[in-house]
């Protein structure tokens, strides 16, 4: 595990072969814990999952740019417009 950003904890590891797992803890009241995971699959066109609040994005992107042996772009979460209810 390499933490990316002594600030926020964010820490990337590679948890399978190919496959890594972008790791942001978030502090709550009292003493409970959280944390928004991202993963990263390298293939021929390399593949981010991020399911975590657009606020979380520029650690995870700075995480992934801390791999140098990865070649592509990141670019933000596209911004969906709201449904509106029927």
């Amino acid at each position: 595990m390499t933490i990316t950003n002594s600030e926020s904890g964010t820490n990337i590891a590679e948890v399978a072969q190919g496959i890594w797992r972008i790791n942001t803890p978030v502090g709550m009241d009292g003493d409970v814990g959280f944390s928004f995971n991202q993963y990263l699959v390298e293939a021929d066109r390399p593949l981010l999952f991020h399911t975590g609040p657009r606020q979380i994005f520029p650690l995870v992107r700075d995480a992934v740019a801390q791999m140098s042996n990865l070649d592509f772009m990141v670019e933000p979460p596209l911004a969906l417009p709201m449904e509106r209810p029927l």
